[in-house]
């Protein structure tokens, strides 16, 4: 996104077009509703990993662009299995059971 929008800067030289197969712009952090009942829990994360400092330059980028960001619930898990060595604050989790 960053590239075409540089690119378009100098028309003169690039004829640009951006394709997105979403219906939305971004998907960097976005937050996807999903069963509780099945689940244990009322959305999913969907395109983060761990706060990256590249994130900046994508809001910023979008900011210009005259695109506003929306509020994400942050999600944290770790681990290998759904047993004892599993922990997420979102998810049931024998660590949060105790």
């Amino acid at each position: 996104m960053s590239a075409a929008y540089a690119l378009s800067q100098h028309p003169e030289l690039f004829d640009v077009v951006l394709y997105e197969r979403s219906s939305y712009t971004g998907g960097m952090a976005t937050s996807n509703p999903i069963n509780k009942d099945k689940y244990g829990a009322d959305y999913i994360n969907d395109g983060v990993q761990g706060c990256s400092p590249v994130f900046y330059n994508t809001f910023a980028i979008l900011r210009k662009l005259g695109f506003k960001s929306t509020e994400v619930g942050m999600q944290v898990s770790f681990g290998r299995d759904v047993g004892q060595d599993f922990w997420s604050n979102v998810f049931p989790s024998q660590v949060i059971e105790k």
